[in-house]
């Protein structure tokens, strides 16, 4: 048994879906399309998404996924989770650590910076 840092990367699917272009023609029209294209994707059993309007913007949020016993569980997503950071001076790269520190702390998620971001001052 190897033990030690994991990478999980969830597996794609084939997916296709029509419309037609009369489809998008408001922002009504476009989310209840988009809307429509979550739900038949959510019936290929993997995560579910939905789609919410704010203002003239569509946000893709998760739903659900697959707990490991293939059980469906609620699925916030974490750039909702409300952070606080202590004042004080940093660069942009220690900000972005200390933001991936808290909302770690506050989801349980491992999140961290990835390499190759500048010492922005």
């Amino acid at each position: 048994m190897k033990y030690g840092h994991r990478t999980l990367v969830p597996q794609g699917r084939p997916f296709s879906f029509v419309y037609a272009p009369n489809d998008l023609r408001s922002p009504e029209a476009a989310e209840a399309t988009i809307a429509r294209m979550l739900r038949e994707y959510g019936m290929l059993g993997g995560p579910t998404f939905g789609v919410v309007r704010d203002g003239s913007r569509l946000h893709i949020v998760p739903v659900d996924v697959l707990d490991v016993a293939g059980n469906r569980v609620k699925q916030n997503s974490i750039l909702d989770t409300v952070i606080t950071i202590p004042q004080g001076p940093r660069h942009g790269g220690q900000l972005l650590e200390a933001i991936c520190n808290q909302v770690s702390k506050q989801t349980g998620y491992k999140i961290w910076v990835g390499s190759g971001v500048p010492a922005i001052t």
